[in-house]
């Protein structure tokens, strides 16, 4: 095959192939063929036929390629002059076009694929010319569309070219164009582009290959676009539904509390940073922060890049100023953190008992006890702290809070008990409560040029941090609700009355306090008690008239003292708010 290229390329051979040799060739063959053929057998006559007729047909074949006119283009981007290799020629009767394509590929040393609809087959002599123009004659002969990203040419059928519309959401179209032309990646004929403002678009115009190389090359220009948007600053506005965006503080017997906002968290979580501890060192939540969950893509916090935070009271909002691409880690965080809060009902029952009538309550301060059939009181689990000095101090869970009450009310009908108060309030889940009983005594406190008065208080002091916990089915089926873990801390004090005091014009002060877990179930109460306080009454008789007289009056009276011992116990009742808060 190669000696049958370089024959034919022969400038001895070439003039053979002219116009002028054509009577030469055509009195043999019509001299020969007809005339002989008509003597032989009908077997001889088609051998005859078959040997003649594709010598003649490749002959006018490669005259009609010879003189076909050879295209001038301008220099595409993706110009094949720079090939190695001299001039292709190539004679065939019958070869696939597909295979002369690859040889065509390889004779320049360039990898090349054919497209399987391309099942051709050449018949003639290919003429001697550069590689762009066998190209071009051979597309124009077989209706082939050819294309070269650079590395490999890829050839295919005509009807395989298509159109696309390729929607950018970043870069710009007139961009990208320009990318494309500066690459080398279009063509005049078989990889066409334009740009389409109006839909921000490309709209490209090929063969596959042509189609597939730009597209990849708009999603290198597409993200690098993207990634310069996103690492732009920018700012955003979280409103929240339920959460607050600032923080929330409260005082009580001159401490502040403080109910950390979205702000902090995010300031704590992100930063490192942030007044989540209240003042002083407890939380108004009883934790330290409520979980977030871990599944959240992590936000890289360099130096000159630090996000921002600030909370916006007016409309309940969280500003964020980031760079882009991190901003929907924020809205993922906070979409977690502004949830729907729960309601828990809290009522507190403070009650003084006499320490010798405590068993008439039921109570049975040593374990358990039976409250007439009606229920039970047994010792909490839950471990307790308080002063050596308030060694009675007891916990346990009533179960009938009913029946409890009715025979306090009894005690307090015989003047046995008094109920001091029974405040009641409404919390939200995992939100500590306070409820402060308090008396403050001013006191005066000089100094050499300086006087001034310092308060003392002194009362009942109950914090209480309710959480909800869901039942072991995990709803409310089969008349099962949710149980309420309650974390207390109880302050109980009193002023102690005596005659130094009264001299000293300074108060003394008493303080006991308990520190407990409990986990009350529907209709349980939580009793603590145990304080016990000695309390003296000064009773005086005299006869009516007579014991008012002056000097002689003491001997028509008497006075008596009596010290009565009085307990404190406090009555605990958590349960699930029946509404909750609408958005």
């Amino acid at each position: 095959m190669h000696a049958a290229r370089r024959a034919l390329s022969s400038p001895l051979f070439l003039p053979l192939f002219s116009p002028f040799f054509w009577p030469l060739f055509w009195p043999l063959f019509w001299l020969f063929a007809p005339f002989h053929a008509r003597r032989l057998s009908s077997g001889w006559r088609i051998r005859v036929r078959r040997l003649f007729v594709p010598i003649a047909l490749s002959l006018a074949t490669a005259q009609v390629v010879a003189a076909m006119p050879t295209s001038k283009h301008h220099s595409p981007a993706s110009a094949i002059s720079a090939w190695q290799g001299g001039p292709f020629v190539f004679q065939s009767a019958g070869t696939p076009l597909a295979e002369l394509l690859r040889d065509f590929g390889a004779h320049h040393g360039i990898p090349t694929v054919v497209s399987r609809q391309v099942d051709d087959r050449f018949i003639g002599t290919l003429p001697a010319g550069n590689a762009q123009q066998t190209l071009d004659a051979l597309s124009e002969r077989y209706r082939l569309s050819w294309y070269f990203n650079g590395q490999t040419l890829n050839i295919y059928k005509a009807s395989e070219a298509a159109r696309r519309v390729m929607p950018l959401r970043y870069a710009s179209p007139d961009d990208l164009l320009s990318h494309l032309r500066d690459a080398g990646v279009l063509h005049p004929k078989h990889c066409v582009a334009r740009a389409i403002a109006a839909t921000h678009a490309l709209e490209i115009a090929g063969v596959p290959a042509c189609l597939d190389t730009v597209a990849m090359l708009a999603e290198y220009v597409e993200r690098d676009a993207r990634d310069q948007q996103e690492s732009e600053e920018t700012i955003k506005i979280f409103p929240l539904k339920f959460a607050t965006a600032d923080d929330t503080r409260y005082f009580y017997r001159g401490q502040e509390v403080i109910v950390p906002g979205v702000v902090s968290v995010l300031k704590d979580l992100i930063l490192g940073a942030g007044p989540l501890a209240a003042t002083p060192a407890t939380s108004a939540t009883g934790s330290a922060a409520n979980p977030v969950a871990t599944d959240l893509p992590a936000v890289s916090t360099v130096r000159g890049g630090t996000p921002r935070f600030s909370a916006d009271p007016r409309r309940n909002a969280v500003i964020v100023r980031e760079r882009r691409r991190n901003l929907p880690v924020y809205g993922d965080l906070i979409e977690q953190l502004d949830v729907r809060p729960r309601l828990v009902d809290i009522s507190v029952a403070i009650i003084d008992v006499n320490a010798s009538d405590i068993a008439e309550l039921g109570v049975d301060i040593s374990g358990s006890a039976r409250l007439g059939g009606f229920g039970s009181v047994s010792l909490n689990g839950q471990s307790g702290q308080m002063n050596e000095s308030d060694s009675g101090t007891f916990t346990t869970l009533v179960g009938d809070t009913n029946k409890f009450m009715l025979n306090l009310s009894a005690l307090e009908r015989n003047s046995k008990a008094r109920v001091l108060s029974r405040p009641s309030i409404v919390t939200l889940d995992n939100m500590q409560a306070v409820l402060d009983r308090s008396v403050t005594f001013y006191t005066k406190v000089s100094g050499e040029k300086v006087a001034k008065l310092e308060s003392v208080t002194s009362g009942s002091l109950l914090r209480v941090t309710p959480r909800l916990v869901p039942n072991d089915a995990g709803d409310h089926s089969d008349g099962a609700r949710e149980q309420v873990m309650l974390t207390l801390n109880i302050e109980d004090g009193g002023e102690v009355r005596s005659d130094r005091n009264v001299r000293n014009e300074v108060p003394t002060i008493r303080n006991s306090s308990i520190s407990t877990h409990a986990t009350l179930q529907a209709g349980q109460s939580l009793l603590l008690g145990g304080f016990v306080q000695d309390a003296q009454h000064e009773h005086e008789r005299k006869i009516p008239l007579l014991g008012d007289l002056p000097l002689i009056g003491r001997l028509f009276s008497s006075t008596s003292n009596r010290n009565d011992s009085v307990m404190r116990l406090f009555l605990i009742k958590a349960e699930p708010a029946a509404a909750t808060p609408s958005a």
